[in-house]
């Protein structure tokens, strides 16, 4: 987070809590400052895997689908961010690493079981996205 913040990409939190608790959350882990836009629960009718919450959140960036990239841990979150149109990585934990494996909607190479991983896998992804173009 300190990384992607520190090289000024845009940060949206996208959660299924409530605002209340989301805030609480981010603010004890130190990174609530470090969001551009926080969607919860509340700003939605619908909840993942409904992509609406994707929807508004590229709406408020002002950016196409294929320009947005989400991380998710669940296989719901996983779903919302595909039928979005975006980008999606997968970081698993021990309640979801078996569903996310298992549920064969990413590649291996989008899925993180370890987080040590994440930040050169992303990197390594919009370095390559960026030499497509």
């Amino acid at each position: 987070m300190q990384k992607v913040h520190s090289d000024n990409f845009r940060i949206v939190l996208a959660a299924m809590s409530h605002l209340t608790e989301a805030k609480r959350i981010t603010s004890i882990m130190g990174v609530y400052e470090k969001f551009d836009l926080i969607l919860t629960h509340d700003d939605v009718s619908f909840g993942k895997p409904n992509a609406e919450i994707y929807e508004k959140t590229r709406t408020y960036l002002s950016s196409k689908s294929e320009e947005c990239l989400v991380i998710e841990d669940s296989v719901n979150g996983i779903k919302a961010g595909l039928v979005g149109g975006m980008h999606v990585f997968a970081v698993t934990n021990s309640v979801t690493r078996e569903s996310v494996h298992a549920c064969d909607l990413l590649g291996p190479e989008y899925i993180v079981d370890n987080l040590k991983d994440l930040i050169p896998k992303v990197y390594s992804f919009i370095k390559n996205r960026k030499k497509v173009r």
